[in-house]
């Protein structure tokens, strides 16, 4: 498989793994929660987590795994979009993030961790997106 297809799969699945999980609160290493849990908690003790973020990950999770299966091609605008919207967050959290973890007051709860996780999405989506695609070509 292609390299940006397999990472825009992957990336795919993981978020999306993650967003439907944190809805029922599975990885909340905090109070067990019955049902879909929308309200703030954690992600494994460190990730602050909320209904607007996990709606994130699932449609990113959904969209990366379209996009993987689909094309070479939109995999690679996949992967540079998510490059630049988790690039877009990190700077975000580098200048917005409040004393109560929220962007923007409450709109979105974030914290350092997240803000890291960012960085760190950013610079492979960005690295898998602008990779020339080395294919052998056939006449």
């Amino acid at each position: 498989m292609i390299p940006v297809r397999f990472f825009a799969a992957m990336l795919g699945a993981f978020l999306l793994l993650i967003g439907v999980l944190s809805f029922f609160g599975v990885v909340d290493f905090g109070a067990p929660t019955a049902g879909l849990y929308a309200g703030p908690g954690q992600l494994i003790g460190m990730f602050q987590i909320d209904g607007l973020h996990n709606a994130i990950h699932i449609l990113f999770g959904i969209w990366g795994i379209a996009a993987g299966l689909a094309s070479w091609g939109a995999a690679r605008l996949y992967a540079q979009l998510a490059g630049l919207f988790f690039g877009l967050l990190f700077l975000l959290g580098l200048f917005f993030i409040s004393q109560n973890y929220g962007i923007f007051g409450s709109f979105m709860m974030f914290n350092p961790a997240d803000n890291f996780l960012n960085l760190i999405l950013s610079g492979l989506s960005l690295f898998f997106g602008l990779v020339p695609d080395f294919r052998p070509r056939y006449a």
